[in-house]
């Protein structure tokens, strides 16, 4: 659930504005008297699912063996002696350039770190073979843990468009294509010269900084003349449908999910997310772990979360356990939804509950949560101070809103999957 509301953990700014450059590159700028850093954040709008799998981790993983210009060992310490930090991040729709400067870099300096560990990478043979053999064994490995054929098979169903859930962010489909090392220039290309980009700026530099250095960034990215690739459409509907996968062992993964016509946008979005925790992701004590501890044996290791999609939510529920029929469990968890759906649990209980969302959404320890979380709020076309609205909101939250809200969490429409022994 934290991964899944990591767009939600932002702290208000103290001013939020945008423009584009001479170029049309959008500019997010916010200025952060508390954050002593500038941190810039290029996106550009093409994924891992636009490409065969491994191919655009490949060329991620390059970009750090050096460029034209640098080797390997100069351009780390190039990026040393001035104080950068240089990340690159991608999912299945995007691809992220991060920087972390100290605020007294030069924009004309900043431009070089640009140019020599993103612009003009190099790609030699042999350590691109050897990334493509390591991904190939992460996979490999990734299939013979029960937990994530389970997963990817209850993704896989509810997002078909997506890479495989066991090779997360590799590219679509499910086995690892090898690229030599020259057509990954290509790759290259087509991302930083075929896609719009976006730049975001957060930190205490001043709007004239920042105006002065998304002109010269963007002087160095070609302008887009083609559309953004388009996404493939998802349906908030669910048949329902059970799968079981035989798997070697004495134990049985399951995971009930259920699509919900609520997004991040919905009037219901607070009290969604407040429903799942009570229900399966407060620590210690949620209802699911009541009931298992009530009756032992049953099952071990069980949780709920949401998933949250621009479009629409996902419930997941999943455990473990070592019995023989685990399709039984959809009529256990039934009535431990209805509990939900009746507020059978005590105002005390549900005051616990909202308390530890808040603090959950309120607090965070990652240096870059802050333009992270920006791009997940354009992303979603969300407003910066979302989170603050949000957790206004829910704690705002009746008991009544919450058992409103759970009449969504029906088992008879879940997509059920089983990994594990046969029955």
């Amino acid at each position: 659930m934290k991964k899944i509301l990591f767009a939600l953990l932002f702290t208000v700014a103290h001013a939020t504005e945008q423009w584009k450059t001479s170029s049309g590159v959008p500019v997010y700028w916010q200025y952060e008297q508390s954050v002593p850093m500038q941190e810039v954040l290029i996106v550009f709008d093409v994924g891992s699912r636009h490409f065969q799998p491994g191919h655009l981790k490949l060329m991620t993983d390059s970009m750090y063996k050096g460029s034209r210009y640098f080797s390997k060992e100069s351009l780390k310490q190039l990026l040393y002696n001035q104080g950068i930090m240089f990340e690159t991040t991608f999912d299945r729709d995007s691809f992220s350039l991060y920087y972390k400067t100290p605020l007294a870099t030069d924009n004309t300096q900043f431009v070089r770190v640009l140019e020599a560990s993103a612009l003009s990478p190099v790609f030699p043979y042999n350590e691109v073979k050897q990334a493509a053999i390591q991904q190939y064994d992460f996979l490999r490995e990734s299939l013979s843990s029960l937990n994530d054929v389970c997963l990817s098979a209850t993704l896989k169903a509810l997002f078909p468009g997506a890479p495989n859930y066991a090779a997360s962010y590799l590219g679509k489909g499910e086995e690892i294509k090898y690229i030599h090392p020259a057509e990954l220039k290509i790759i290259h290309k087509s991302v930083f010269q075929r896609h719009h980009a976006k730049i975001i700026m957060i930190g205490a530099l001043s709007k004239e900084k920042a105006r002065d250095l998304a002109d010269k960034i963007a002087m160095k990215l070609s302008k887009n003349t083609q559309a953004p690739p388009s996404t493939e459409s998802l349906s908030v509907t669910n048949t329902p449908q059970s799968k079981h996968i035989p798997f070697a062992g004495s134990q049985t993964r399951f995971v009930f999910s259920k699509k919900i016509p609520i997004n991040p946008h919905s009037d219901s979005f607070p009290a969604l997310l407040l429903a799942n925790h009570i229900l399966g992701e407060m620590t210690d004590s949620n209802l699911l772990n009541d009931y298992m501890r009530e009756n032992k044996g049953w099952v071990y290791d069980i949780n709920s979360k949401v998933k949250v999609t621009d479009d629409f939510s996902v419930l997941l529920i999943s455990g473990q356990t070592k019995q023989s029929q685990p399709e039984r469990f959809s009529d256990v968890i039934l009535s431990v939804i209805n509990k939900l759906n009746n507020g059978d649990f005590s105002e005390e209980y549900f005051k616990r509950a909202k308390s530890n969302l808040i603090i959950n959404l309120s607090f965070n320890d990652s240096n870059t949560a802050k333009i992270f979380t920006m791009k997940q709020f354009l992303d979603y076309g969300l407003s910066p101070d979302f989170d603050a609205t949000l957790i206004k909101a829910i704690n705002a939250l009746q008991l009544d809103d919450i058992v409103q809200v759970s009449k969504l969490f029906s088992t008879n429409q879940f997509y059920s999957v089983y990994v594990g022994k046969e029955k």
